[in-house]
């Protein structure tokens, strides 16, 4: 009889009361009230304990663990969500025996029960799944992965079953009666969400085929970005540009809009220069056995010149020469120095002439660099044209450059005469 005894708390505390002269009203309504109470303290109480248990339970694994990451559970307090939740079981199956009420009076407060344990379990689903991406952020393994997508995807979810699920409690309606419900109103949502569902369906597909991780460098003209991937989220992916500036890109703009990644540059370690001198025609010409003998002499050219041309007895040779010009001596020592510079991978490397446009002849260096970093690469580039513009005119070429002031003020006064000798 232990159940009908503690089921009757209300009765028995309403009882003392009025042993002590309340109104039958007065000892009713206070005896509710102190219920009440001794219920929140009861659930106050548990919920103490269950947090304690748990975190006595979860410590020594932590330590276990040594990392001081696995902590994040800790300080996001995923363990107090817990107890709450199991806290509202509590005050479900504990109302019939603090209060003698109506059976409808009752089915509302535990309605209001499991409402309650909806909210609570979504709490702690939202603080483990933060948790989840701190650790997913902070892993070697899925540093690089857009892991702020997946939880959020995964948050959207859990919030619409339990919208859902409310909506259902609350109207006494199944599940799939409000799906089908909001099935009517879809094109409202869909216009509303529109920007959550595109960046939805883009985040699935870039981490699908892997098209961007953390940490990639990426230009999107569209957007002004270029720099570095800093996070990649559900509605946006943020880009650290190279002036230390930051540019939120719309996730969608990824795949509709397009982008560039230089993802495999780094993999290769190799990054391209693709520059070119401007030779001034009237400099070309050609030349004779006593000019090779002065480049010889200088260091600038070695081996026989007569091997260089291409004959009829042994056929055409794309590599062969049909005239010795100053500048194809120079195109020859070009490559011949950057197949010996160390900083070059003369795998890949071209030196070729690009259209005349009244500037100039232009001589493009199209090679690669043994290094994808920003310094090393620039000052690599800069040893190379530095040394060729130094050694252009022992090859009797001239660079092209437009008149600058000087060159103006040294013509005023000269005679057409000295104009044409010089």
């Amino acid at each position: 009889m232990l159940y009908q005894d503690i089921s009757s708390l209300q009765d028995r505390t309403r009882y003392l009361l009025e042993g002590y002269g309340l109104a039958e009203n007065s000892s009713n309504f206070l005896a509710v009230v102190i219920n009440s109470f001794a219920l929140f303290i009861a659930s106050w109480l548990f919920s103490l304990v269950i947090r304690t248990i748990i975190r006595a339970l979860v410590k020594p694994w932590l330590k276990k663990k040594k990392n001081d990451r696995t902590s994040i559970f800790i300080k996001k307090r995923v363990f107090d969500a817990l107890a709450k939740l199991m806290t509202g079981f509590v005050v479900y199956y504990l109302l019939p025996l603090f209060f003698n009420i109506s059976a409808a009076a009752t089915h509302n407060l535990r309605i209001l029960a499991v409402i309650y344990i909806i909210i609570m379990a979504m709490v702690f689903l939202t603080r483990t799944f933060h948790s989840l991406e701190y650790l997913g952020q902070h892993s070697k393994k899925y540093e690089k992965k857009p892991v702020s997508s997946y939880i959020q995807v995964m948050l959207i979810i859990c919030y619409l079953i339990s919208a859902v699920l409310i909506i259902s409690i609350l109207f006494g309606k199944s599940p799939m009666t409000i799906i089908t419900a909001f099935g009517a109103g879809m094109a409202i949502v869909l216009l509303i969400f529109k920007d959550v569902i595109l960046g939805l369906v883009a985040s699935i597909q870039v981490s699908v085929n892997d098209m961007v991780r953390v940490g990639d460098w990426i230009s999107i003209y569209n957007y002004d970005a270029d720099g570095q991937v800093t996070e990649i989220n559900l509605t946006s992916v943020k880009v650290r540009n190279w002036d230390n500036t930051i540019s939120n890109v719309p996730t969608y703009a990824l795949v509709s809009n397009g982008f560039k990644n230089v993802r495999a540059m780094e993999d290769t370690n190799i990054r391209r220069i693709m520059h070119h001198l401007l030779i001034d025609l009237r400099s070309i010409k050609k030349v004779d056995e006593n000019f090779i003998k002065n480049l010889r002499a200088k260091g600038l050219f070695s081996g026989e010149s007569e091997k260089l041309k291409w004959n009829d007895e042994k056929g055409y040779d794309f590599e062969k020469l049909s005239t010795i010009t100053n500048l194809s001596l120079f195109r020859q020592y070009i490559e011949s120095f950057l197949m010996m510079h160390p900083g070059i991978n003369n795998e890949y490397m071209v030196v070729r002439q690009l259209q005349q446009d009244g500037d100039g002849l232009p001589l493009e260096i199209y090679a690669w660099v043994n290094s994808v970093s920003f310094k090393p690469l620039n000052l690599i580039q800069s040893d190379v044209f530095e040394h060729l513009i130094a050694v252009i005119g022992d090859f009797d070429l001239v660079l092209f450059q437009k008149p600058s002031g000087n060159d103006i003020q040294g013509i005023k006064g000269t005679s057409l005469d000295q104009l044409q000798k010089r």
